[in-house]
């Protein structure tokens, strides 16, 4: 009941927005991203490097084992389709994570979404919270828009410790990025 004019002035509008562009999206995807991938991601900086969408699955996997944070990301989310692949939660976490842990923000926002429904991995909200908080720094929506779900489940040593987490990763990962605030 309390959070009913939240819903409606904030959660709301921000739903059929996102329900509403994906009326409008051509390509398909599951556990889509709010961020495109930058221009200057490695692989698109090659312009005969496939397009992520069009890869085959050779390809892609080439691409993600070489590091590639963007097809790491694809690949993932190839798994988590079930696209050109058996369906697997486990090895799109996997895939997530790795490009999660190169700094690419729409993997951090699918790994909180995954640590938060416990799709793939257990059910974790202080996981979830973690990469929900990072991508957030990152300018994610979707984690912006759930983090105070997820933060409601947590105790308030579990939300300092894992603010306080996060800032030491964003200080390993990005040494000329501002801390975020602790009440974000």
């Amino acid at each position: 009941w309390g959070l009913a004019p939240w819903i409606q002035s904030s959660a709301l509008p921000w739903i059929q927005n996102k329900i509403h562009a994906r009326q409008h999206t051509q390509i398909a995807t599951v556990l889509a991203s709010t961020r495109t991938p930058k221009a200057d991601a490695p692989a698109l900086a090659n312009p005969h490097a496939p397009a992520f969408e069009t890869a085959t699955l050779d390809q892609l996997r080439q691409m993600a084992e070489k590091g590639d944070p963007v097809a790491e990301n694809a690949l993932g989310l190839r798994y988590a389709a079930g696209q050109d692949v058996k369906l697997n939660e486990s090895e799109a976490v996997r895939w997530f994570t790795k490009a999660a842990e190169q700094g690419y923000v729409p993997a951090q926002s699918k790994l909180g979404s995954l640590y938060y429904s416990g799709r793939g991995v257990p059910e974790d909200a202080k996981q979830a919270y973690f990469w929900m908080v990072i991508a957030r720094f990152g300018g994610d929506e979707a984690s912006k828009t759930l983090a105070p779900f997820v933060r409601a489940r947590l105790t308030r040593v579990d939300i300092t410790n894992i603010e306080l987490e996060a800032d030491r990763w964003l200080q390993e990962h990005h040494t000329a990025a501002p801390k975020p605030a602790a009440s974000q």
